[in-house]
């Protein structure tokens, strides 16, 4: 037993490092991709559109390649996600006109939508029982990290390199991940179905299962809620903080850097504190501090005070996804962890989608401000999710 809790804590590091490599080039390109679109020739309505569609493989996709990390295994999934993660990332620092923006940034969607349910799924299934939030807590500890290097690398780099080169040089973590990845021996990621148990399943039953689940449904509003605001300041805040608070790509980058550093900081205590008070009021301060910061965030032009403010973001952010995930490993069975974890990312892809496509739309209506004060009143609606998320009956 002692030797099998060894390898549980072993293929949960090596997971990390592999999520550490995926997270930390999609970090290095959050500050520049806007600038980047725009840089190539885009509109404001042409950044959000491009912007959305980046979000459409996740709508279609998270669920069959959540099925398929169920039935194939998650390293087998991991593996297409992070070599096409890298070919995107390739493809996108050679466009040169905006109609080839379309495709590429749907082809760079395909590996969000393959990587976050599969590698969940994995963290899940090597989680004990008892400390499931601890075990979040130091998984999602790789993500946070990477949060904090991505945007700082981009901040370095970008004084130096050009957008394209910077795209370039951001190819090689993923490359970087499937080294980590191939390394190993563990049943949880060297590929194979998911033991079910000897219990049998169908997809449709699966599905049906997971629709009645009233926590389920309460995380998947919550999520919606969170991410459509979330993209929308992601569309646009780059572009405001550049074109109307006149900081350069540099000091946006630093800004993100804050956020990563409260992000990071805030998971392990976030882990313990599930485990001390319930996830459930840890995720309801989260989505306050989340709208407090939206609402805030626009009557600022002070770099310090964003900073400041950026922090402030990074804990709620940190809070939200150790506890929402927890909630999640206690309410999905470990044969649907794969396709479970997909639903609540297609929720998230959905918020993505959205507030990628109305960011773009809003901010020909009127100022950038305004827009991300609008939509920042949405993770209050999350707060009313919450509610919903009450135990199931055995």
């Amino acid at each position: 037993m002692g030797s099998s809790f060894d390898q549980s804590k072993l293929e949960l590091y090596r997971l990390m490092g592999v999520t550490f490599m995926f997270s930390i080039a999609m970090m290095m390109i959050n500050p520049i991709l806007p600038l980047y679109i725009l840089e190539v020739g885009a509109s404001k309505l042409e950044l959000g559109l491009i912007m959305a569609i980046s979000s459409l493989s996740g709508i279609v996709l998270r669920i069959p390649f959540g099925m398929a990390s169920d039935k194939l295994g998650r390293r087998i999934v991991m593996l297409f996600s992070l070599l096409t993660y890298s070919t995107a990332l390739i493809l996108l620092s050679t466009i040169n006109r905006v109609i080839l923006l379309y495709p590429v940034a749907l082809l760079l969607s395909i590996p969000m939508a393959s990587y976050i349910p599969s590698s969940t799924a994995a963290v899940m299934d090597l989680a004990p029982l008892e400390d499931r939030g601890t075990t979040m807590g130091i998984y999602f500890t790789s993500f946070g990290t990477a949060t904090i290097l991505g945007p700082l690398l981009c901040s370095l780099l970008v004084k130096s390199l050009s957008y394209r080169q910077l795209l370039l040089v951001t190819s090689l973590f993923p490359l970087l991940a499937v080294l980590i990845l191939t390394k190993g021996t563990s049943s949880v990621l060297t590929g194979g179905p998911v033991d079910a148990g000897g219990r049998p399943s169908s997809t449709l039953k699966s599905i049906k299962s997971l629709l009645k689940s009233k926590s389920l449904v309460g995380l998947s509003l919550g999520r919606l809620s969170f991410s459509t605001a979330g993209f929308v300041f992601a569309t646009l805040f780059p572009v405001y903080a550049n074109k109307d608070l006149l900081m350069t790509a540099s000091s946006i980058a630093l800004l993100y850097s804050a956020r990563g550093a409260a992000n990071a900081i805030s998971r392990l205590p976030s882990g313990k504190l599930c485990d001390l008070v319930g996830p459930k009021r840890l995720l309801l301060l989260a989505y306050t501090l989340l709208s407090f910061f939206y609402l805030a965030v626009p009557s600022l032009n002070s770099f310090h005070l964003l900073l400041l403010l950026m922090a402030v973001n990074g804990i709620g952010w940190g809070m939200r996804v150790v506890s929402d995930q927890t909630i999640a490993s206690e309410i999905l069975e470990p044969e649907v962890r794969g396709l479970g974890t997909a639903f609540l990312g297609t929720m998230f892809s959905i918020g993505r989608f959205l507030g990628s496509l109305l960011a773009g739309i809003f901010a020909t209506l009127m100022p950038i401000p305004r827009v991300i004060r609008i939509f920042g009143v949405l993770p209050v609606l999350g707060l009313l999710a919450v509610f919903l998320l009450v135990r199931e009956d055995s």
